[in-house]
């Protein structure tokens, strides 16, 4: 989500619709869809005023015609929606949202900032009783909140024995080219799903597998990303233990990038390169030197997450870290929730 943000960021244009529609997580989403109705009516009516009749109806026509191709059942609690020019983006949002409809001349991406320092994944989870993919969302209260089935045309995809004759010298063989191809089949329904839904596509991929299976998983899918890999089946693992294992997981991802950055700011604090004053912090990203910004999790400050979004138009990086880590790592700079780190 990272680098397109910073181009959403940037886009200027005669008119651009930005719509938070409401959803759930599963179920029919049918107050999805009334709120989705009302809303494109309101967006066309104030398009109408800011621009052309014309253009107003072309671009909310392109936004139920990209809609139209969202899976219900795979939706979390909230849907980001932007277009311009025939242009439209779709995000997914973990917050409760409430429903919101913005015309001007770019998108807003304020909603996007927030969700975009939150720490989610795509699990993919491999087992003969059949494979399966998930979507981890960290703040979620619950594990049900946290760990989401997502319907996949082709998964379960099971693995249907191993069908070869006892005592043929080739028995071997044959038997692991069933499961390269049974998972070159999970594979490619993998891919085929991060490309068709680019809300998933953008999220680290974690595995959680026998050894044997992820070794034949990594030799026959070159085009699958593995972010983490968690080691034992599935089947083996209680909900609560494959919880808290994947939590650990997206945790380390999250944290390996924000302790870099933290050591990196306290390098800078020497060099004058640190910053902790709205104010002034603000007149650099514009002038595009902030290379990284740094937020505990507890930050929901609008002033905060419009730097962020500054600080994203402009080619930096803004990382989402635990609360209290900053006043950990740079107890100099207590008792700011958040740091920014500047490239000149």
């Amino acid at each position: 989500m990272v680098s397109s943000l910073k181009q959403l960021a940037a886009i200027s244009t005669d008119l651009a619709i930005t719509l938070v529609v409401p959803a759930e997580p599963t179920g029919e989403n049918r107050a999805f869809e009334s709120h989705l109705n009302r809303m494109l009516a309101e967006a066309q009516d104030q398009a109408t005023e800011f621009g052309s009749k014309r253009a107003a109806r072309r671009l909310v026509q392109s936004i139920r015609d990209r809609v139209e191709q969202l899976s219900r059942a795979n939706l979390s609690k909230g849907v980001w929606i932007g277009a311009h020019n025939d242009d439209v983006y779709v995000y997914q949002l973990d917050d409760e949202t409430l429903p919101q409809v913005s015309v001007s001349r770019s998108l807003n991406v304020l909603p996007l900032v927030r969700q975009a320092r939150h720490a989610n994944a795509l699990v993919l989870m491999l087992t003969e009783t059949g494979c399966r993919l998930a979507s981890f969302h960290a703040r979620g209260a619950t594990v049900e909140d946290r760990m989401r089935s997502l319907r996949v045309p082709g998964l379960p995809a099971k693995f249907h024995g191993e069908g070869a004759r006892k005592g043929r010298e080739s028995e071997g063989d044959q038997v692991d080219g069933r499961y390269r191809q049974w998972l070159r089949d999970v594979a490619r329904i993998t891919v085929g799903t991060q490309r068709k839904y680019p809300v998933l596509g953008r999220l680290p991929l974690i595995v959680v597998g026998v050894d044997r299976y992820i070794a034949y998983l990594t030799e026959v899918a070159d085009s699958l990303e593995i972010a983490a890999v968690i080691h034992g089946s599935p089947d083996a693992f209680t909900t609560a233990e494959l919880d808290s294992r994947i939590g650990v997981e997206v945790d380390w991802l999250r944290n390996e990038r924000v302790v870099k950055a933290l050591n990196r700011a306290t390098r800078d604090i020497g060099a004058g390169r640190t910053s902790v004053d709205l104010a002034e912090t603000r007149r650099w990203a514009e002038l595009g030197r902030v290379d990284s910004l740094i937020l505990e999790d507890g930050v929901t400050s609008d002033e905060v997450l419009a730097l962020a979004l500054d600080v994203y138009s402009r080619a930096g990086e803004v990382l989402s870290a635990p609360t209290g880590a900053i006043s950990a790592h740079l107890p100099v700079l207590a008792p700011s929730h958040w740091v920014a780190t500047l490239r000149w």
